[in-house]
């Protein structure tokens, strides 16, 4: 038998020794990627929220703990089935059309932002959500992965202290009206004066035998002018008066706005002998809003900016300004008061914060949260010709879907 040289066999050990390396390293490799993959199913196991992953024909890959938590379906009911069975109709019926639309476009319209969307449980009840996709590919294979929030408790907090703020904003309008009750008496019994009047006179006349159309034409229109007036008055009190629907909102013009709340204000503004100056922007687009809201906080504002020139011995002027910019709609009150004190601007917002001796401190808390609710800003600073300015900020109105009905 042959017997191998040294040099052979310092060869051998080494390739021996080199295997035995990148064996090592291999057994390595793969006991991280095993501690890696172990770690993300742990995660996302104990995540607090769902996660669903699904393909790009919406079919569910995975289905989290979390996920069977808030929406009542165990994995093994919803792996392999489509999406959208975790969708109420009318959206459930589109959602694949809006995956191809995706897929055909490019345009992403909800992936990598948060959305609060509506969920439908196993039993039935719809599940108020928070919703961000996030896209991946894997192995090839288009993926979107969906991280799911359950914020139904937060949403049912949220209406409640709406419906708190709509009651507390009635019981404001209702005691600004007690307030003003005899100047609006006196704004709705002139034009019925001048009814009577009027027609006290066309029945003289008829009588006389003057009573011809060509002479009672124009005593009739003035009738009907001032019943109109009568009428508009009387109306736009009943509205403001009203209590509102929680979430009435419709398109409105805020010039009209102004104009109404001006109408209900008419007697004040006359007898404080203000200066009336008005540049209100036109065409100015609508804005999504509930009416009588918005115009409590224009009135609030307006009657605040009569009561601080009341100590005003000279000319005394208030002036209401309407512009736009961009998507927004920008509304200015401002009188030539003495303006506010820099220690109370800070606080000027806060519940019960009040500088009038009989005041509540209600009335600007209330008009920015309702500004809020609307998402848009109330602001207040002094001029520097003297006087303060509020600067309310109303987003114009825009076309909006529900997120439940937009591609990933």
């Amino acid at each position: 038998m042959e017997e191998s040289s040294p040099l052979s066999r310092v060869a051998g050990a080494d390739e021996h020794s080199e295997n035995d390396s990148r064996g090592d390293h291999f057994h390595h490799l793969r006991q991280q990627l095993k501690d890696q993959t172990l770690r993300s199913q742990t995660i996302v196991a104990h995540a607090i929220d769902g996660i669903i992953t699904i393909n790009h024909r919406g079919i569910v890959e995975s289905f989290n703990p979390a996920a069977e938590r808030i929406l009542g379906y165990p994995a093994e009911a919803v792996v392999g089935k489509n999406i959208k069975m975790l969708m109420p109709e009318p959206i459930r019926g589109h959602h694949d059309g809006y995956i191809r639309n995706y897929q055909q476009t490019g345009e992403k319209k909800i992936i990598g932002i948060g959305r609060e969307v509506t969920g439908l449980h196993r039993d039935g009840h719809t599940v108020e959500l928070n919703l961000a996709i996030a896209e991946l590919t894997l192995e090839g294979q288009q993926l979107f992965v969906g991280f799911l929030q359950d914020i139904s408790h937060r949403k049912k907090a949220e209406r409640e202290a709406h419906k708190a703020l709509t009651e507390l904003a009635h019981m404001n309008r209702l005691g600004s009206m007690g307030e003003l009750s005899a100047g609006l008496a006196h704004e709705i019994s002139q034009p019925l004066t001048a009814i009577h009047t009027t027609a006290q006179a066309c029945l003289c006349l008829i009588e006389s035998g003057q009573g011809d159309s060509s002479v009672l034409q124009r005593p009739m229109e003035q009738i009907l002018q001032q019943s109109r007036r009568a009428s508009e008055i009387i109306n736009e009190l009943r509205r403001f008066l009203v209590k509102e629907r929680e979430t009435e909102l419709t398109p409105e013009q805020p010039n009209q706005l102004i104009s109404n709340v001006l109408l209900l204000l008419a007697h004040e503004i006359r007898g404080a002998d203000i200066t009336l100056k008005t540049h209100l922007s036109t065409p100015l687009k609508p804005c999504l809003l509930n009416r009588t809201q918005i115009e409590q906080v224009l009135f609030n504002l307006i009657r605040n900016a009569i009561d601080a020139m009341h100590e005003n011995n000279g000319e005394r002027i208030l002036s209401l300004v309407t512009d736009w910019n961009q998507n927004q709609c920008i509304i200015e009150i401002r009188d030539n008061g003495p303006g506010i004190n820099s220690e109370d601007m800070n606080q000027l917002f806060d519940p019960f914060f009040t500088t009038k001796a009989h005041g509540m401190g209600q009335g600007l808390s209330i008009c920015r949260s309702i500004m809020t609710r609307h998402g848009g800003q109330i602001l207040a600073s002094n001029n520097q010709h003297g006087g303060a300015i509020f600067r309310l900020t109303l987003p114009c109105q825009q076309a909006s879907t529900p997120a439940w009905q937009t591609p990933p």
